[in-house]
């Protein structure tokens, strides 16, 4: 403030108000950082506050501008193993630290399950339907007493085993998953002849 006197005396006086720049936040909210992503298409669930311009970091290689006006970014099919992706950010005071994720790319994981009958049952006949669920296999096929027998239909669940013998018969699905992942889940059926 510049006070102006009758005598052209100047009087001045001051004060100072200093202006923080807007803060930066940058988050990325999935993958968590340390978390295992079965399959191999990534989407990151991210936000940004008061950020100007950033990048994308996949392990060390530049990928491109962050979309600011977006919540989330599909990653190109990924390898199998730790991968680090990160953001690169920067407001109006400049370059901000890195804010990164590291993540864990496996195969899903391989489920088998015989839902029926339980094992030990006894069927009066020399076949029997079985109950089954089976995920994220790539193959499976049908045991009895250690020799194949057919093909599992993956998408369905139930099917008929035949030719059981009189007494104890094993019954299995052995299944293949994805990076050689093997899996077996049996029951034993008890055949009886209908005589």
């Amino acid at each position: 403030l510049f006070g102006n006197g009758m005598s052209n005396l100047v009087d001045i006086e001051c004060i100072r108000i200093w202006r923080n720049f807007p803060p930066v936040i940058v988050t990325i909210n999935e993958p968590l950082d340390g978390s295992t992503v079965y399959g191999q298409i990534v989407t990151i669930n991210y936000s940004v506050a008061n950020v100007t311009s950033a990048k994308w970091w996949l392990d060390g290689i530049d990928s491109g501008a962050v979309q600011l006006n977006s919540s989330t970014h599909t990653l190109p099919l990924l390898s199998r193993g730790v991968h680090t992706i990160c953001i690169s950010p920067i407001g109006l005071d400049g370059e901000h630290p890195d804010v990164c994720a590291e993540f864990t790319i496996r195969a899903p994981p391989l489920e088998v399950e015989i839902t029926s009958p339980t094992n030990g049952s006894s069927v009066p006949a020399d076949q029997v339907s079985i109950g089954y669920n089976v995920s994220n296999a790539t193959v499976a096929n049908w045991t009895l007493n250690g020799a194949p027998v057919n093909s599992v239909t993956l998408w369905s669940q139930q099917a008929i085993i035949l030719s059981l013998n009189y007494g104890s018969n094993q019954i299995c699905i052995v299944a293949e998953g994805q990076n050689d992942q093997q899996l077996t889940e049996c029951i034993i059926i008890i055949g009886h002849d209908l005589d």
